[in-house]
């Protein structure tokens, strides 16, 4: 590799900045269904969840201060960061589709942990009944502090998403460009009208938000006794048991919304979420034969916790990538 490829990276707030970037043209030159395709795919969905984050924090700053304040410097300069390591090829798209997020055609997997981050982007687009934010190269540092002001003072109830892009043309904002609701076509029967009123999306979203905060409960409490068991502590089931008796409320009256949080994956969080996905499916199954709702608490709470013999094996062990030893075939056998 060339000297004029390599460059002394600079200490930066590892909080604000991207952690990963990529080699520019890399894209074009791995093959596809290739193993190193698998790796990119990875890093650009890592990428993709750092500009959610780095969004939302220039989104809430611009809420406190004005857009040339320096308290805007840092999550401006991750998003640059961001924007020209994605964007080189083309203008990449954070889309929103039927409350879930896409990084172009890719669907951005949060975990339970960055669930709020990825909620409140959610909310925000879905106010302003905006489909999909694109960003280029030709953004820069006035472009992101000017369209995060806009966005903030701009009241989404008395104006509209045209109105937005023409303030956006108006003023000047290169590289920023919104796109129009993306929803797939679902026939609901309700009343004579066959279709939805305004009440009927009202409860359906505040369902999908009580079904998210549920799904972080759950993955909360099985971390945290996941946490007390290493550390020798005292377990206490009375957490997830509340946690789960919320699920079995939600997924009587919406099993469909409870049973699309399974898509959530974190490979850092692997075990939660596929003990909340495994809780989630087998009450879903349950109650599809018929169990009472007592039962199916039960039996999602027995499902939650059935990897729990993991915590008691050491991290170095569980994570380990390469083959295990006699001694680690000890640990993972008591």
């Amino acid at each position: 590799m060339s000297d004029s490829k390599i460059k002394e990276a600079p200490v930066v707030d590892r909080q604000t900045q991207p952690l990963l970037t990529h080699e520019k043209s890399l894209s074009r030159k791995i093959a596809s269904g290739s193993e190193a395709e698998n790796i990119l795919d990875q890093q650009l969905a890592m990428l993709g969840i750092q500009l959610i984050t780095q969004l939302n924090v220039l989104i809430k700053t611009s809420y406190i201060y004005d857009r040339t304040n320096s308290a805007l410097d840092k999550p401006v300069a991750a998003m640059l960061t961001l924007i020209k390591a994605l964007a080189h090829d083309h203008p990449v798209t954070l889309r929103l589709q039927n409350d879930f997020l896409f990084l172009g055609d890719s669907h951005l997997k949060v975990s339970a942990q960055q669930m709020a981050v990825a909620t409140s982007i959610i909310d925000t687009l879905n106010d302003w009944k905006i489909g999909g934010v694109t960003f280029s190269l030709a953004a820069e540092s006035k472009d992101l502090r000017e369209f995060a002001a806009l966005f903030v003072n701009f009241d989404h109830n008395t104006k509209t998403l045209g109105d937005l892009r023409d303030e956006i043309a108006g003023r000047g904002i290169s590289g920023i460009e919104l796109e129009d609701p993306r929803q797939l076509a679902i026939k609901e029967l309700s009343g004579t009208d066959g279709g939805m009123g305004s009440d009927s999306a009202n409860l359906q979203q505040k369902r999908k938000m009580k079904a998210k905060n549920g799904y972080a409960n759950v993955a909360g409490s099985i971390g945290s006794m996941t946490q007390s068991v290493r550390e020798g502590g005292t377990v206490t089931f009375k957490q997830a048991k509340r946690a789960i008796q919320n699920i079995v409320d939600l997924m009587m009256d919406d099993e469909a919304t409870v049973l699309g949080l399974t898509t959530l994956r974190c490979h850092d969080e692997y075990t939660h979420n596929h003990s909340v996905n495994v809780s989630l499916l087998s009450m879903a199954l349950a109650n599809r034969a018929g169990y009472p709702k007592v039962e199916l608490a039960d039996l999602g709470l027995a499902a939650l916790f059935h990897d729990m013999g993991k915590s008691t094996i050491p991290m170095e062990v569980l994570n380990k990538p390469g083959e295990f030893t006699d001694d680690d075939w000890v640990a993972m056998r008591n």
